[in-house]
């Protein structure tokens, strides 16, 4: 991981400590006719799209078909009344993260976990691979990526991922993922190791993934200690690249969130911000306005969001 080299592809921001410049939260504003036709409305992750001046968004929940969308927003926090379908996906739940590739690919990835039932269902397992031109958005590949995955954590001769082996079956659970270097990188929000420590896993090359329908193998990744700097047991629910650090978002059982910088270099690992009562799950950047853009769940409830220009 020393060779690692988070490279700043589409903007060059400093980051630098000190009180956070904000607006105050905010409501994300679905329009009713939208809503209506949806269980519910749960943002869970989000990138910006500069050529449309908008934030793609994907929620937990969709309709009860468990369509395949994914919502427009506008930086006032105003969603768009008709959601994209992903093309060529029958039905997709659990949508935990969405990440850029190049020339307008995108790629979607499913939680991996079992739904609260205890069940194994194919539609919280996919990765999608697509193609986006202005709103439209076309499947290229789609992937049952947790039984590749559970294959290769099983065979993965890392001490933290033995230990845990166990566990893997019941609680693995993925809000996060990004692709640097070409590989894929996914972040467990569960199981963590000694209940504090979230793994981030480089599971090799993302073309290798979709031409071959099976991974590399498991490589070591980054490991974040939270619990040893908020003494809280955070769970991991997004990871922003972002220059030479990683910005990274966190749940808790204590309805705590937080905003973390991780710095690639030293491994230094700070706290740029805390919430109460609130449970951030998404988090982007909007080059345009040049401020981060962060997305709160707050389940059946209004969602929201806060515009954080410096942190």
């Amino acid at each position: 991981m020393k060779k690692l080299i988070f490279c700043l592809t589409f903007f060059s921001v400093w980051l630098a400590l000190g009180a956070p410049r904000t607006s105050e939260v905010s409501p994300v504003q679905v329009p009713e006719k939208l809503l209506s036709k949806m269980k519910s409305f749960e943002p869970s992750g989000a990138i910006y799209l500069a050529d449309l001046d908008r934030f793609l968004v994907a929620s937990d929940d969709t309709t009860k078909k468990d369509d395949p969308w994914l919502f427009l927003m506008d930086a006032k926090g105003n969603v768009e009344a008709n959601p994209i379908k992903i093309q060529g996906v029958s039905e997709m739940t659990d949508m935990e993260s969405i990440s850029h590739g190049e020339n307008g690919i995108l790629y979607i990835l499913g939680s991996q976990g079992l739904n609260k039932s205890g069940k194994d269902l194919v539609e919280r397992n996919l990765f999608v691979k697509a193609q986006r031109n202005g709103r439209q958005i076309q499947a290229l590949q789609v992937i049952e990526l947790r039984p590749l995955l559970l294959e290769a954590l099983n065979k993965s001769k890392i001490p933290e991922i033995k230990e845990l082996k166990d566990q893997f079956e019941e609680l693995l659970d993925i809000e996060s993922h990004f692709i640097q270097n070409g590989n894929l990188f996914v972040g467990l929000k569960e199981p963590q190791v000694n209940g504090g420590k979230a793994m981030v896993l480089n599971v090799g090359s993302v073309d290798f993934l979709f031409q071959n329908e099976r991974l590399q193998g498991i490589q070591r990744g980054l490991n974040f200690n939270f619990a040893e700097v908020s003494n809280h047991a955070d769970l991991l629910s997004e990871m922003l690249p972002f220059g030479d650090k990683l910005i990274l978002t966190t749940t808790s059982e204590e309805l705590e969130g937080r905003v973390w910088s991780y710095d690639i270099k030293t491994g230094a690992l700070k706290i740029l911000k805390e919430f109460k009562n609130l449970r951030p799950e998404a988090i982007t950047y909007d080059t345009k306005n040049k401020a981060f853009f962060i997305f709160f769940d707050e389940g059946e409830e209004q969602p929201l969001f806060q515009r954080v220009t410096k942190f």
